[in-house]
């Protein structure tokens, strides 16, 4: 039950992992992972992304059973008295989801919440802020609610990014699949060492911008979310790569299920 680490503050987690997933695999025969990664490889892989995004780099060991699917995201279903509550009818806003832990909102994300409060009377747009736990959120609108700031619980990705003028998030993978999904670009403020690597992916393909947590300023943050605003180069970029998925995966959950029962014949 303890809370989520900053990944600084915790360099020995991957090793403890690895050690207690290798004793499930050995009492049921299976050979020990080399390394946290592995788990991810299996007689078929698939990967819920595109190759401009999640690169892969080829050895001599490589099979040919690794598919591209494309991003699939869970579209959830919107809570009615969510949209009415958290003034969530603004034509266009800023959709932010900093993330939380437990039922107590984590300190890095707190952070990130402080800073997009002070800095939103700077923007004549909707703050629409979500933390997924509903005591959590209702405690911390409390706190930091304002007349363009609302804070709610979970909403689904398609309420949450449709007419979002750009995202705030901390680089989870779902969230940066969004960005292509839906064409809206982001703000990345990772919190995990994946998150970061998702963070660099975005920015290489012209997608958003990130700024590593240790970095934040208030400042930083305005001059970031200007950019997203004015400079239509990270929008164009999202629906470049809208169109380059939709050209080759027309169905990801049909693709995925007919590698998946490849195995069965």
């Amino acid at each position: 039950n303890k809370p989520q680490r900053y990944w600084k503050q915790c360099e020995s987690i991957c090793t403890s992992s690895i050690d207690a997933i290798n004793s499930v695999l050995e009492s049921y025969n299976v050979p020990r992972l080399k390394s946290f990664e592995d788990i991810f490889v299996g007689d078929i892989t698939l990967i819920p992304s595109f190759p401009e995004f999640d690169i892969l780099r080829k050895t001599d060991n490589d099979n040919d059973n690794t598919y591209y699917i494309g991003p699939i995201l869970w579209e959830g279903v919107l809570d009615k008295s969510v949209k009415e509550n958290v003034g969530y009818n603004a034509d266009e806003h800023v959709f932010c989801y900093i993330g939380q832990c437990l039922d107590e909102i984590s300190e890095t994300s707190e952070n990130i919440l402080k800073s997009i409060h002070n800095i939103a009377y700077e923007f004549n747009i909707e703050f629409i802020i979500s933390i997924e736990n509903k005591h959590t959120a209702e405690h911390i609108s409390s706190k930091y609610a304002d007349e363009n700031i609302h804070i709610c619980n979970w909403l689904p990705i398609e309420q949450a990014y449709s007419n979002s003028k750009f995202i705030v998030c901390h680089g989870g993978h779902g969230s940066c699949m969004g960005l292509f999904q839906y064409k809206v670009p982001a703000l990345i403020i990772p919190t995990h060492t994946e998150r970061e690597y998702n963070a660099r992916l975005v920015e290489a393909v012209g997608a958003g911008i990130s700024i590593p947590y240790d970095d934040i300023t208030e400042r930083k943050m305005e001059q970031a979310m200007r950019r997203l605003l004015l400079d239509s180069k990270y929008k164009d970029n999202t629906v470049h790569f809208n169109q380059v998925i939709n050209s080759r995966y027309h169905d990801g959950v049909a693709l995925a299920a007919k590698y998946i029962l490849s195995l069965c014949s």
